[in-house]
């Protein structure tokens, strides 16, 4: 059994904290030599024992305590490791850490955001609109998170990132006419669609601005064995030239397609409609359409009324006889379309009536009055087969 004077005689040995024995050098060196006497010389015998004892003179000459910039890059390999970041940040953080040392206050992230958000007039632009909509075609009641257009077209009319190389205007005047004759092709407000857009909707060249909106939708794959995308509407102005467009921050996210699982809508209808007891502890009163009542949310009882409702207006023996006109087939295109017709909400009133702005630009403010219009939506052939309700299929048919 282990003795107590084992223990002191081991702390004895460590008080040094790490620092080099120097006083068993000189017994190692008369070990080593009888070592070799011993036992044959080749080379293997000895070799271990002698690589660590020159390592040991080496280091008690050489090497001191680590000083405090080794542990600070010691502690932030570590800190990388565990949060399995990439390994080449060490060199920018460690960067970044030697400019910032003026800074004594932890100060999280929460409150970092919130402060920034703040400052740069980005509340309104946060997604906080949150609406339940019911789905025409797979009966589904889902959450929609989307912004207000006149807010992201603020956010990107103030973009400090945008400079005035960036804007696409006829012979740098914002309120420029496009010319008479063309003789060439180039960027979109040269083309034919822009050109009649104009003719047709600025009754006033002295103050309006005709205003292109771009679309952009595709989605994001999350992972090989997931079939939920992020999918988002995304838009740009056309007042940017062809090369602003092509940077990431010159466009801004209008909402999200919500994809879902159907068999999760499908079994809180089966609830909800069967006026069940568990209809009142299950099923959640957020998870109603809100488009069909006036109210944000509902009780359970209006719940089973809406669940009438809707049962009645499938009953093709309940509908009007004077009704005789052509049916449309339900098709999975329409749901898309109704989120589609959600975010667009908000576009839709400011195309309606414009809106007016100050202008910054080549260190003149123009006050002008911008006309959007939608000149088109870029995406993939899959998102245009949505779109267009189009068979989404890419395999040969017989």
């Amino acid at each position: 059994m282990e003795k107590e004077g084992d223990f002191f005689e081991l702390e004895e040995r460590n008080l040094d904290d790490g620092a080099f024995d120097t006083s068993m050098l000189g017994e190692d060196d008369v070990n080593l030599q009888e070592s070799s006497a011993k036992y044959p010389a080749t080379g293997n015998v000895t070799e271990i024992k002698r690589k660590f004892h020159e390592y040991s003179v080496h280091a008690c000459t050489n090497f001191c305590e680590l000083t405090a910039e080794h542990r600070a890059g010691i502690q932030l390999l570590s800190l990388l490791s565990e949060a399995r970041a990439p390994l080449h940040l060490y060199n920018k953080v460690y960067h970044w850490h030697l400019e910032n040392t003026e800074a004594v206050q932890f100060l999280n992230q929460e409150t970092l955001v919130e402060y920034l958000t703040k400052r740069y007039n980005l509340v309104d632009s946060r997604p906080l609109l949150t609406e339940t909509i019911h789905l025409p075609h797979s009966h589904a009641r889902v959450n929609l998170v989307y912004h207000q257009f006149k807010d992201q077209v603020m956010s990107l009319l103030t973009d400090g990132r945008i400079m005035d190389d960036d804007y696409l205007f006829h012979n740098d005047n914002p309120l420029e006419p496009p010319p008479e004759d063309w003789t060439y092709v180039s960027d979109i407000n040269t083309g034919l669609a822009y050109r009649e857009t104009y003719k047709k909707l600025i009754k006033d060249p002295t103050k309006e601005v005709l205003l292109p909106v771009l679309f952009y939708m595709d989605g994001a794959i999350t992972g090989q064995f997931d079939h939920l995308p992020v999918e988002a509407l995304k838009f740009t102005l056309g007042i940017f030239n062809g090369t602003a467009r092509d940077r990431k921050y010159t466009w801004r996210e209008l909402g999200y397609i919500c994809h879902f699982l159907a068999v999760d809508t499908e079994k809180k209808d089966l609830i909800r409609n069967s006026k069940h007891m568990d209809n009142y502890t299950f099923v959640d009163d957020s998870s109603v359409s809100s488009s069909d009542s006036d109210d944000d949310s509902v009780n359970s009882d209006v719940n089973e009324d809406a669940g009438t409702q809707e049962d009645d207006a499938h009953d093709s023996s309940k509908d009007d006889e004077d009704d005789v006109g052509p049916k449309i087939e339900s098709c999975a295109g329409q749901d898309l379309h109704a989120m589609l017709a959600k975010f667009l909400e908000s576009y839709k009133e400011l195309e309606q009536s414009g809106f007016d702005w100050a202008l910054r630009y080549k260190g003149k403010t123009y006050d002008i009055h911008f006309v959007p219009f939608v000149m088109f939506i870029k995406g993939d052939s899959v998102e245009h087969d949505k779109h267009c309700g189009s068979c989404g299929s890419r395999c040969d048919l017989p």
